[in-house]
Order: structure tokens, then sequence, then C-alpha cells
């Protein structure tokens, strides 16, 4: 959308636009087109002008010339009503364009548009709107409000912060409306107010500013919809969506290619040539995934050279764990017998034998083995105290986390 946007931003460009729209023309045509609209441009200059209409799919080019696109005869069409982009910045990231569509929509405030607009440039962004008579912003009345969290007094309350209290009634009221209702003044409602805060009575919020489009801002964002509603074919509320972290998308599917193998690892190499990438850039999100604790890298002899096999930390969580419960095909369950006081899973038996069945098909980590479990008989083994020669094959106790979490 933004080369779309960028493209016509330029007064030469939309003149090339609008001659290709009357019919197919070639390079020297558009040339003598354009002196007689008054530009006097060499042909490579022409095609500079060109590149930009290419890359947003404006303009095609077959041999007999060059011809506006299905897209580019829809923007040609709004193009002639109005010239209103020619006043943004060129080249640009088009925040000034969406956020007039945003506050049009419904953001109205600063962190709602943060949520579409890049946090570090929307202050600057809205600040070229107003001074373009596009965007007003409204200041609340009251900077400070509170409303009741409970309907009910509980402990010891004064007379006036029980005044106070009732004054506030349903929904959010201002401090200086609190004062005329109780007749105290603005300081000393503070004053009880923070008392009925402290006491968890009530709750403050600060109202933020809102932004509106002056009516020159509001058809400008009615056509900048317009034009990418119909340059896309799209509905209208479909175009503003939050932007997409390519690069957090990227160590999602490596990290997902990875647990797909499981137990078995995957060869770095071959991670890359599936995924697509590139050795430099498929290090950099091998490298982010384990320093987040996400995989393992174990060093392998493959192919004549060294390289490494990769291992998930924590496998992907599937039915197939629970397939064999014993809930799903208990008769008690069925009748409604379970859970009872006499029968529930806390005290049934099946349901037990199955957690310690599968706790022992678990492979235990010694990294994180709990050392209070490392107790073999009556001997409690201590951070520096030696392993017995027989604890391992001793049995032990079984780790009260691991039955919850198979549970």
């Amino acid at each position: 959308m933004t080369r779309v946007l960028n493209a016509i931003k330029n007064e030469r460009r939309i003149h090339i636009l609008q001659l290709l729209y009357e019919k197919l023309q070639t390079g020297k045509e558009m040339q003598d087109g354009l002196r007689s609209m008054g530009n006097k441009h060499s042909l490579t200059t022409i095609y500079e002008y060109l590149r930009p209409l290419f890359e947003a799919e404006l303009v095609r080019y077959n041999r007999e010339g060059y011809a506006v696109t299905d897209r580019g005869a829809k923007v040609v069409q709004l193009l002639d009503e109005t010239d209103f982009l020619l006043g943004f910045p060129r080249n640009s990231s088009c925040h000034e364009e969406f956020s007039l569509i945003a506050i049009k929509n419904g953001y109205r405030t600063f962190e709602d548009l943060a949520k579409l607009i890049d946090r570090s440039v929307l202050p600057r962004t809205i600040s070229r709107l107003q001074r373009a008579g596009l965007v007003e912003s409204k200041h609340p009345r009251d900077h400070v409000q509170f409303c009741r969290i409970r309907m009910r007094l509980l402990g010891e309350i004064s007379p006036t912060e029980r005044r106070v209290f009732h004054a506030i009634g349903e929904g959010w009221v201002s401090v200086r409306d609190l004062s005329k209702a109780v007749e105290i003044t603005i300081r000393r409602t503070y004053k009880y107010l923070a008392r009925l805060k402290k006491k968890g009575l009530v709750l403050q919020r600060n109202p933020s500013v809102t932004y509106a489009l002056t009516p020159t801002g509001r058809t400008g964002a009615e056509v900048i919809e317009e034009m990418l509603a119909r340059a896309f074919d799209r509905p209208r509320h479909a175009i503003l969506s939050a932007p997409v972290d390519y690069r957090e998308l990227g160590v999602k599917v490596s990290l997902a290619m990875i647990q797909r193998y499981g137990g078995n690892g995957i060869l770095q190499c071959d991670l890359w040539r599936r995924l697509g990438i590139d050795s430099r850039k498929g290090s950099k999100e091998v490298l982010k995934l384990q320093r987040r604790g996400f995989i393992e890298r174990r060093r392998e002899r493959s192919r004549g050279g060294w390289t490494f096999r990769i291992f998930p930390r924590r496998r992907t969580g599937t039915i197939d764990t629970i397939a064999d419960i014993p809930c799903a095909s208990c008769d008690d369950d069925y009748k409604g017998g379970c859970p009872t006081h006499a029968l529930n899973p806390a005290t049934c038996s099946r349901l037990t034998n199955w957690v310690i069945d599968v706790s022992e098909e678990i492979p235990y980590r010694k990294k994180r083995s709990p050392r209070h479990l490392l107790d073999v008989g009556s001997t409690r083994l201590g951070p520096h105290c030696p392993r017995p020669p027989d604890a391992r094959s001793t049995p032990g106790r079984i780790p009260l986390t691991l039955i919850r979490k198979v549970h």
C-alpha cells in the first residue's frame, strides 16, 4: 500500500498515468505528451518516473508500449477528482495517511493509534497533521476521574468520606463535580478520595487526549481509503491492520520447523535449506532461539565437516499424551458417579496408576532434578554429598510437579 501512495505523490507521475490511461503509448509519445503539458524531460528521466509506477503495479509494459494496469486505472479515476496526496511527505512510510484512516475508523487516543503506527514516530506524525489543519486534539475537561468499586462501605469510615463515597454514584465523575456535590474544597476532596482509594473503595483514571478529524481531514481520509479499497479490491474496514514483525515471524517459523523433528533433531544446514534462507540469516535466528532457551545445539560431524544438530527443548503438546487416560472410558464418569465425595480424581486409583506409568516413560533431566527429591531410603543427599553406589538402582520419589504437569 505504501508503494501505491508514494507513487502518486508526484505531479509528473500523475501526468504520466493520465496519459497512459487515455491510450497505450511509447516512450517518445509520452515525452511529446508531457511536453504539451509544459514538462520537458528526457527519456531517461521519464523512465525514472516510471520505475515507482512499475513497483506499485500501476503501469505495465509490452512490445507495443506502456499502459496502465487495472489497479492503475482505478487509481487514475480518483486522481482526476483530487490532488490531495501531493501535500504529504514523499518516499515515506505513509504514517500520516494511515493515521487519518485510523482516526476516521475510531482510533482516537494515542494508545489506540500506537497499535497501528510506530510509537517512536507517532508524536511527529500527529504534529504534522495538526499543523496541516487535518487533525485537532480534544483535551479532557478534567484530568482525574473516580468511580466506585464497591457498593457498600466496610470498616471505619468518617462522615465526610461517607458523603464523598455516596456522591460518586455510578460511572466516572470528576473531582470538580464531587467538590460541588459535597460542598467542600477541591483540595479536601482529593484528600478524602485518597483515603477511599487506599481502602480499595474507589478507582482512579486519567482521561486521555483524543484526536478528531477536521472537515478537510475527513475528506482526505475518505479519498485515501476509497483509493486503497479500489486498488487492492478490499473492503474499507480491511485496509487497516496491525504491523507484522517479520523478524519475529521468521523466528517462529524456524522454531516450528525444529519442533517438527522432535527428539531426532535437525542439522543446521538442513534447516536453512528447508526454510529457503542463507546461512548468515539462519545463524542469527538459531542463536536468538538458543539465547531464549527454546533450543539446544550439539556438535556433530556430517558430510566430512563439523556442524550442529538442533534439538527443541520444549515439545509441542499433542492429544496423544492423554489419548489413553482412563477418564475417557470411565463408566462412573459417564453415569455421573464422578466426581463425588466417594469417588473423585484425587482418590481414583486407576488415574493414579496411569499418572505413575506416564511419569516413568518421561526421561528425567539431571539439571532440573529438585534436590529435595534425591532421597534414597533414609539418606538425604545435600548439594555437596557424594551419591551412594546403589543410588542409581534404588527407586526414589515421583516428583509432584511432574504428576501435575502430566495430569
